[in-house]
């Protein structure tokens, strides 16, 4: 297998090969695997079906010259993250945990203990005398609340000042990819990469939001339950990075079952420190 571009790989060997033409790169972005059910506390480990679904995941991938996991630093991301790329047949990288997956909150605070309230509110105090069925029912519907209740607040910070603002979430989602663009020129000619991305789903309807706000451009706010709902576990949208050589290159999204362009335009906007307020 031919080597390509890791943090490890900047040897006088690779500096003879060329760089950044035919590159292929993709960037996923996923929500960890299910996760234990527990009204009063939102950092729970992952259940064996999550880390199933992570493997299971893993196992769809294509093989590419190398598959790596970024996670955000949590167990259950971190779990997941290492249950997709144990199961692919690819070259492996290393595990690394990134800031820019993290969803940041003080633990009983404010943010805290509203995110519980909901869920309370919805799947009650004790989802273990609801049926499978029903409390996948209740869980998708606490979701929708949440996600919008967390969307609203734009540009501005939840009552917790260590959550971030779902613009500084898509700000830092968008310099991450400008960083895996600039990646791409630096690549052995000729690779495809995996970059697994493993993080929440209020970081993933973050971007979303924005994107979408941005494609469309109507002026409404984007719903959650206008794409289809809640995030999933183990779901997430795709980012396809294609470059013929240093001036040719194409952006895509793919989100259940669409595809859109990305602009470098768009990216660089969100990126910028206006939506960081």
């Amino acid at each position: 297998m031919k080597e390509i571009y890791t943090p490890e790989v900047f040897s006088r060997s690779a500096e003879k090969n060329k760089k950044g033409e035919d590159v292929v790169i993709h960037i996923v972005f996923i929500r960890h695997g299910e996760k234990e059910h527990d009204p009063a506390n939102n950092n729970t480990p992952l259940t064996e079906k999550g880390i199933q679904q992570g493997g299971e995941f893993g196992s769809s991938r294509q093989t590419t010259d190398m598959i790596k996991s970024y996670v955000s630093p949590t167990e259950r991301t971190e779990d997941t993250g290492n249950a997709i790329v144990s199961a692919n047949n690819s070259k492996k990288g290393v595990l690394r945990e990134r800031d820019e997956l993290a969803f940041p909150y003080e633990e009983g605070g404010q943010f805290d203990r509203k995110i519980s309230q909901l869920k309370k509110e919805i799947i009650g105090d004790d989802p273990l005398k609801l049926t499978s069925k029903e409390l996948n029912e209740k869980v998708m519907d606490a979701s929708n609340g949440i996600i919008n209740f967390y969307l609203d607040f734009d540009k501005d910070k939840p009552e917790d000042k260590t959550v971030r603002s779902p613009r500084e979430i898509a700000s830092k989602t968008s310099k991450l990819l400008l960083h895996y663009l600039n990646m791409s020129k630096r690549l052995i000619s000729n690779s495809e990469v995996d970059l697994i991305n493993v993080t929440h789903d209020l970081n993933i309807v973050s971007f979303l939001k924005y994107f979408f706000e941005d494609q469309i451009n109507t002026g409404e706010k984007f719903k959650i339950e206008d794409s289809g709902g809640p995030i999933n576990f183990v779901e997430g949208y795709e980012i396809k990075i294609e470059r013929k050589n240093a001036d040719n290159f194409e952006i895509k999204l793919s989100f259940r079952g669409q595809e859109y362009t990305i602009s470098e335009e768009f990216l660089e906007k969100t990126a910028s420190a206006e939506y960081e307020k």
